[in-house]
């Protein structure tokens, strides 16, 4: 979303608190999607807002440990960048070999942790306070609909598609009816996920 949807919810949000009937004339901000730069040669990446299409919210913390990856109506910007995991600490290796989409919520709130990466933790949750965890790299794929999804990269060795994990492979961020925990891992084909939406 860039800046441009930034400064429209700045200024809904200061209108309306210091002046409600004037604001209420002008209604909702309109949000203006953009095409990302998925380039990968290191010019690609920016700062973003993540929208997910079906809940009409931002991707943003919040739920468990209020870090844990969730859609609100308010949400956290994101740095793209491509290129390798930041090794553990304490570690010379990253966890996972090669190179993925790295999302940082720098602005995004942590449990102690001095970096913002979003990650998995397991196969039903994703953190955005990266410690020395790993599993930060992901996938960005345009769908035939003119939306994206976001997947681990298939060369994770726990969670990608050489890891060989079912609940996995096939996986994308997703959102199911009702809730706003983002699943890393949705799958349409799994139990509890029929109806989830990953746009």
């Amino acid at each position: 979303m860039k800046n441009r949807i930034l400064a429209a919810m700045a200024l809904c949000c200061a209108t309306s608190s210091t002046m409600p009937l004037w604001a209420a004339e002008y209604g909702d901000p309109t949000i203006v999607t953009v095409e990302p730069n998925l380039a990968t040669d290191g010019t690609g990446g920016g700062k973003y807002y993540i929208y997910h299409v079906a809940t009409r919210k931002f991707i943003a913390a919040g739920n468990a440990s209020g870090t844990q990856l969730s859609v609100d109506s308010i949400g956290q910007e994101i740095t793209m960048a491509y290129g390798e995991e930041r090794p553990p600490l304490l570690v010379q290796e990253p966890k996972v070999p090669g190179k993925g989409w790295i999302f940082n919520m720098l602005d995004g709130p942590s449990n102690g942790n001095r970096f913002h990466e979003i990650y998995v933790t397991g196969t039903a949750s994703a953190y955005v306070d990266c410690g020395s965890d790993g599993h930060t790299l992901w996938q960005i794929q345009k769908q035939e609909n003119g939306y994206y999804a976001i997947k681990i990269v298939d060369q994770d060795p726990d969670f990608g598609t050489v890891s060989g994990n079912e609940m996995t492979v096939n996986g994308v961020w997703g959102v199911n009816p009702g809730s706003t925990v983002v699943y890393p891992f949705a799958d349409k084909d799994q139990g509890g996920f029929e109806k989830v939406e990953t746009d």
